[in-house]
């Protein structure tokens, strides 16, 4: 589906009877009437970038999907993202269980570490691994980002919080990263906390959450 006819859709669901006026569908969103205007004139999202994207997601995380990005946390993630509001409270609540993740959570501190400081310490960590003198050629394709912003960043230049596709995959491999650069994480509180403790889930576990997505019916 084109984004500007998955974007009218999601306006017309979230308006029903109500009538609701494009300024309030932008309030509901998280983002500016002049963006949601555009949209909602045809205008195909383009480079409002990493910031506008993720907010929408947090309402809407199969935004992603409709757009061609890659997912944040992967596609079994991204499956539990996108069934979670229809699920019942008590499948909710199980999957949370079986996750841990009442357990507190990490802060979003944007000020906890500087990226260009943790980005160097990534590098050294990785080519320590390899017990060999790599280069930062082979650190870009070990992150799946061009060599030049690879050395830019081991230079110390910031990354650019702009760029979805560069923090997200850069995310597959250090998924820490979004806490890092004091990004907005990418899905809503009770998902990110599935992702979070999802990398550490036993085989088992991971396939019992699934099955319950899958088969549990909807509220």
């Amino acid at each position: 589906m084109e984004f500007k006819d998955w974007f009218y859709q999601k306006y017309v669901e979230w308006r029903g009877r109500s009538r609701g006026s494009l300024a309030g569908f932008a309030a509901h969103l998280g983002v500016s009437q002049a963006i949601v205007s555009n949209w909602a004139n045809g205008h195909r999202v383009g480079p409002e970038g990493y910031q506008v994207i993720t907010t929408i997601a947090r309402k809407y995380p199969e935004v992603y999907g409709v757009l061609g990005l890659p997912m944040p946390y992967g596609n079994e993630v991204q499956q539990i993202a996108e069934a979670w509001s229809g699920l019942t409270n008590d499948v909710c609540l199980d999957i949370l269980r079986i996750t841990n993740a009442g357990q507190p959570r990490q802060e979003n501190n944007q000020n906890a570490v500087v990226f260009g400081d943790w980005i160097y310490q990534k590098f050294y960590e990785w080519r320590g691994q390899s017990r060999s003198n790599k280069h930062v050629s082979q650190f870009a394709e070990y992150l799946g980002v061009p060599q030049a912003t690879t050395s830019h960043w081991i230079n110390g230049t910031r990354a650019n919080t702009t760029d979805y596709r560069t923090i997200v995959t850069l995310a597959h491999r250090y998924p820490e990263i979004y806490r890092v650069l004091g990004l907005l994480l990418p899905y809503c509180d009770d998902v990110q906390q599935i992702a979070d403790a999802w990398p550490g889930l036993a085989d088992n576990e991971r396939s019992k959450i699934l099955e319950r997505v899958k088969t549990q019916p909807s509220a």
